[in-house]
């Protein structure tokens, strides 16, 4: 989709939201027309930026349903269970 085409939408009264993977479930999210592009190019990317965390802790976050995770390491080097 072209930006010309999105801006058209826009200025017709066209809003663009969509749902992204959160815990629980999804969330909505608004997206300027700016944002099409790259919110269709890598959904969870965007999604990444939109909570201000990198791809993998967005997909960490979401694997794990919002839990926590213990960040220590053990005598062995190993992430804590």
């Amino acid at each position: 989709m072209d930006k010309q085409t999105i801006a058209a939408m826009r200025a017709a009264g066209i809003s663009f939201v969509s749902y992204v993977r959160a815990p629980g479930g999804s969330t909505t999210i608004v997206l300027e027309p700016n944002d099409v592009p790259a919110f269709i190019e890598d959904r969870d990317s965007f999604a990444a930026k939109h909570f201000g965390v990198s791809r993998q802790q967005y997909l960490d976050w979401v694997e794990t349903d919002g839990a926590p995770r213990c960040g220590a390491t053990t005598k062995k080097g190993t992430r804590c269970q």
